[in-house]
């Protein structure tokens, strides 16, 4: 089958950019701004041209056309031998030009009139043009007539050196100017493909999109912007605040109001809203009413601002320019990440996986057969490998179509082809390919990410919908409705301390899109074998964490949309799984103790599972016992398939936890409470000759047991006691042990029949043990001893460590004082450093502090160290957390102490036309 996605993003590519094919991505670092992605990405356009033949001498021409804003047909190349060698040389000099084997600067010169004077421009085919001269005008300051005159009147010429040839680009004489400018030849094409496509999606999104274009200023701002972003010269940290949008003219917008005439009458004077509207006797209520109009001040009671909204729809509309280069950009580079990534699949120099193997069993052939007429309606074929356990196979498979019942299908009906195969060294549990549509599923357990292939199902048919589901060919990922969930997503994951390998991948489209479908489809309640458990959507794990509340709610309205029926296909198939488990009216849960719980791990036969549960790691359940997951059933399980499948009850289980509660609470001499592993039916213990012995499990011993089948379920708690005490009674009545053994059994019969007063032996412990159990007691690391010197003290460890939470603000304040965080682990990233700004503010209007670059420099450096703190000890490390910290600091009167606080009059604002600018919040120079 033909590549047909990957040439769809080349057909695209082609169509924005007239390339027929692209090589890698774009390199991109967290570190990048608006203008170096924008300058990378035009060289990779470049490169690319260049590289595939696509881009030459034309392009170069088409470039300077629109670069210089003259017909192509004005602009003629120069013949280059019309330059007299001292001429070249100067160029040489000037411009750093290097020939090439294959490229010759004097081959890329041009001339073009402008209002009748001659002006050249020099293209540079090999490296950089500096800022400095890139796209400058310039010219000599001699002309032609006055090298003449000084050879004339020089006694060193004589003959024919005194006709110096004359210049090209020099003036005939101070009449003329004859000018010279100078361009690198990537940064011209690169840069001017751009710049078209740029502004065709710019004028699509105007003509479709009424809010964008409602604002008059955002062509203005649009083209400034495009025009700075051409421009060498601001690429150092001087020009950076022309590429960075101000988040808090948004807050403004949003978070503001037209002022009333009874709102404008209330104010003070020198108040911001009387200092732009003044309170003059001869003004009517009218006139005061239309000038109010023309502004909008702040919704806060506190500090309010007051801003013309001319100033701020110009505020607003240079954001919005940068806010749709940054997503064009955005969506530029998920192209060539996304054709990476399948160009990277289709070359796996591994086995390929997506290929039919040959020297197949009969026996799995036969299923394979009967799969694929059982499977027609969902997969074109099925293929199994001969490692599969067919019975095991046979098992998934209801579930498999329960799943496949309630997932979208392609449009065009095309189907999947599915395979059950060992992925060997693609260190994956399941796998998609486009080549072909084949959707490959490893059966086998991974300890590493502890769940199995077949859980990888919904993630891999994610990526089949995502190749086979647009109409328009392009994957969904890519689509200008996934846009927003996708570019939130990778910039999270950007936040992250990821290797490039790993941010790379995680943050192709392809996988950001089958993650969010497999996130999707769990949160609506899909829940078996064929997806991860839920508490993995919902945990830490990098590849979910990074979905927030907010990209979530984004991304399920995208799949609401997307697939409309799926959400009650799930829930149909829930409560039809729940009407089948209701008419169970007992149910039996039996734990698995060595591995997690997979098809083939535990029985089926008539008595099918109702439920199945497997841990993110193999944990505690009671009774001294380990477990990786459970199953329940309808009816009980025998004792042959309890041993087969290494599976206990619950019912045991329980016995051991109350044996084990009624040990502790009447002081028995048992130890060692567990299930016997060859019949986990008995539930055993350790009886010692007293209470000292089986502290230090010293001296002689007898293990017993009780058969959990002859405790009945009517009083389950008061039948263990009775059992063990019936045990007790018959073992104290035994001659066949030691009498201090009989006494042993004596003693547990009257604790149980609470008639023994006798007073507890202590174990006396060395005061370093003493603190060593207490310790591990107050963590809960240890469980309680008998000792009460050790539990008197463990409480006191206990009380200590609350009261270090306590102080934990004391804690940070001295962390803080002593420098204990590296500055690697502040974040450099711009959005996040001006939410530190934006909380900073918040906390001088909280505490009444002196609204200065000072003060808000300091706060917002206190906030991002309260952010690496709780970074470094694995705590939020929003910005909201370190705002929080920050101001729990600020209650403390010495700490508040330390800042300005705010003058009592008020702030004089100087009056200014409607039409000024006005800076809210913070002092920023925007060129506009």
């Amino acid at each position: 089958m033909p590549e047909q996605n990957p040439n769809k993003i080349l057909d695209l590519m082609k169509q924005k950019y007239g390339l027929s094919h692209i090589s890698k991505t774009i390199t991109i670092s967290p570190s990048d701004t608006l203008f170096s992605i924008y300058r990378k990405t035009a060289r990779y356009l470049y490169k690319n041209g260049m590289d595939n033949g696509d881009y030459g001498d034309k392009d170069e021409i088409i470039a300077l056309s629109h670069q210089l804003e003259v017909p192509k047909e004005a602009i003629t190349k120069v013949d280059s031998s019309n330059l007299v060698p001292e001429e070249k040389a100067a160029f040489v000099k000037l411009f750093k030009f290097k020939n090439t084997a294959n490229d010759k600067w004097e081959d890329h010169i041009y001339q073009y009139l402008e209002n009748g004077k001659r002006n050249y421009v020099f293209i540079k085919p090999n490296g950089s043009i500096t800022p400095t001269y890139y796209g400058i005008r310039r010219f000599w300051k001699d002309t032609n007539k006055r090298i003449q005159d000084l050879a004339s009147l020089n006694n060193y010429y004589s003959g024919e050196n005194k006709q110096i040839a004359p210049w090209l680009t020099r003036a005939k004489d101070e009449n003329e100017k004859v000018y010279f400018t100078a361009y690198s030849r990537d940064l011209l094409i690169g840069y001017d493909k751009l710049n078209t496509d740029i502004k065709k999606s710019f004028n699509q999104k105007l003509e479709h999109d009424t809010a964008f274009s409602s604002n008059k200023n955002i062509n203005k701002r649009f083209a400034t912007l495009i025009a700075n972003l051409n421009n060498p010269k601001n690429g150092g940290k001087g020009g950076q605040y022309l590429f960075t949008a101000d988040g808090s003219y948004d807050f403004f917008n949003k978070n503001s109001h037209t002022p009333s005439y009874n709102e404008w009458k209330k104010a003070e004077n020198n108040t911001p809203l009387k200092v732009y509207v003044k309170d003059n006797d001869d003004q009517s209520k009218e006139n005061i009413t239309k000038e109010l109009s023309k502004l909008l001040i702040s919704n806060s009671d506190q500090d309010q601002m007051v801003i013309p909204k001319s100033s701020l729809q110009s505020f607003l509309a240079n954001n919005d320019a940068i806010y749709f280069t940054t997503k064009y950009l955005k969506k530029t580079y998920n192209l060539t990440l996304q054709n990476q990534y399948d160009l990277n699949q289709a070359k796996s120099s591994h086995a390929k996986y997506f290929q039919t193997k040959k020297n197949i069993d009969k026996s799995t052939l036969a299923e394979m057969n009967k799969l694929s007429t059982e499977l027609s309606a969902y997969f074109k074929k099925v293929e199994i490998d001969n490692d599969v356990d067919l019975n095991d196979l046979k098992k998934f498979i209801p579930e498999l179509k329960d799943t496949l019942s309630v997932l979208p299908h392609s449009l065009d009906d095309t189907k999947p082809v599915l395979r059950f195969r060992k992925l060997k060294n693609h260190k994956a549990l399941g796998m998609f390919t486009p080549i072909n549509n084949t959707l490959a599923i490893d059966f086998r357990y991974n300890r590493d990410t502890k769940e199995t292939g077949l859980q990888s199902f919904v993630h891999e048919y994610g990526h089949f919908l995502d190749y086979n589901y647009n109409k328009n060919g392009l994957p969904l990922s890519l689509s200008n409705a996934f846009s927003s969930s996708l570019q939130s997503s990778q910039s999270e994951l950007e936040n992250n301390q990821l290797t490039k390998k790993e941010l790379t991948y995680l943050e192709t489209p392809s996988e950001v899109f089958a993650r969010a479908f497999e996130t999707y489809a769990s949160h609506k309640g899909l829940n078996n074998s064929t997806i991860k458990n839920k508490e993995i959507y919902n945990s830490k794990d990098v590849r979910f964490v990074t979905f927030t509340p907010e990209i979530r709610k984004k991304m399920f309205s995208y799949f609401d949309a997307q697939f409309p029926d799926m959400q009650s296909k799930i829930q149909q198939l829930y409560e039809q799984t729940k009407t089948n488990q209701a008419t169970t009216t007992q149910k039996y849960r039996y734990y698995s103790k060595y591995r997690p719980i997979n098809p083939g791990t535990y029985p089926t036969h008539d008595n099918k599972p109702l439920k199945i549960k497997n841990f993110d790691d193999r944990k505690n359940i009671g009774g001294n016992v380990k477990a990786w997951g459970y199953v329940e059933y309808p009816a009980k399980l025998s004792l042959e398939d309890q041993q087969n499948y290494d599976l206990m009850s619950d019912k045991s289980i329980q016995i051991a936890k109350e044996l084990a509660t009624i040990n502790a609470q009447k002081h028995l001499n048992l130890t060692d409470i567990t299930i016997n592993p060859s019949n986990p039916n008995l539930i055993e213990y350790t009886v010692w000759k007293d209470l000292k012995s089986a502290q230090k499990s010293i001296g002689p011993s007898a293990i017993f047991s009780i058969d959990s089948n002859r405790i009945k379920e009517n009083n389950f708690k008061k039948n263990i006691s009775v059992e063990l005490l019936n045990q007790q009674i018959a073992l104290s009545k035994s001659k066949s042990y030691d009498p201090d053994f009989i006494k042993s059994f004596k003693n547990n019969v009257l604790k149980l029949t609470n008639k023994f007063n006798q007073p507890l032996y202590e174990i006396s412990l060395s005061k370093a043990e003493m603190h060593r159990q207490a310790y591990l007691i107050s963590r809960g690391r240890m469980k309680p001893t008998l000792d009460s010197k050790t539990m008197k003290l463990a409480k006191t460890f206990e009380k200590r460590r609350e009261s270090e939470k306590s102080n934990t603000f004391e804690i940070i304040l001295s962390a803080r004082n002593n420098a204990n965080i590296n500055n690697d682990e502040f974040t450099n990233d711009k959005i996040e450093n001006q939410l530190n700004r934006v909380f900073a503010k918040k906390i001088i209007k909280e505490n009444k502090l002196a609204s200065n670059k000072e003060t808000l420099h300091r706060i917002a450096h206190n906030i991002a160290w309260n952010r690496a703190y709780n970074k470094v000890n694995h705590l939020d490390s929003s910005a909201q957390a370190g705002y929080a910290i920050e101001k729990k600091l600020f209650n403390n009167k010495e700490y508040k102490s330390n800042f300005s606080p705010k003058e009592n009059k008020q702030n004089q604002i100087k009056n200014v036309s409607h039409n000024q600018d006005i800076n809210l919040f913070q002092n920023q120079d925007l060129n506009m």
